[in-house]
């Protein structure tokens, strides 16, 4: 818990992605260049995904990271020619080539919209893995 409120006080006004990888790590970031950051340490080093959340202030949403092979998130802004942009973060659990997508509105933490997508359509770099892959696994 201490290790959290210490990045949280670093930066009281972010949204956070917080996140336990398989190596036994807890991680907390905001920038979206810290998780693909971490994305391309998953694929160095074969860790996975075990837990997320996203967390504004003491508002904290659990996102599940079962029952798919990999996990999709990153930034996004949606702008409308009558009023102000919206800041989003697309998540989103992909099994095989389909992907079901979030878009939380941040910094609410709120879900505006939900979709399915295909793979296609993600950013390669904000892919991450959340189950060993059958060369990793340990017999």
């Amino acid at each position: 818990m201490s290790k959290w409120l210490d990045h949280y006080r670093s930066n009281k006004q972010a949204t956070w992605i917080k996140c336990k990888t398989s190596d036994g790590v807890d991680r907390y970031m905001y920038k979206m260049s810290d998780w693909t950051d971490l994305v391309k340490l998953s694929t160095q080093s074969g860790i996975f995904l075990q837990s997320l959340s996203i967390q504004f202030r003491s508002h904290e949403e659990i996102l599940d990271v079962t029952d798919c092979d990999r996990i999709y998130l990153i930034t996004s802004v949606m702008g409308s020619m009558a009023g102000p942009s919206k800041n989003y973060l697309t998540y989103g659990k992909i099994n095989g080539n389909s992907v079901e997508k979030q878009m939380w509105l941040i910094p609410e933490l709120i879900i505006e919209k939900t979709y399915s997508d295909t793979i296609e359509n993600c950013f390669a770099e904000a892919i991450i893995n959340v189950k060993e892959t059958p060369k990793n696994r340990k017999e």
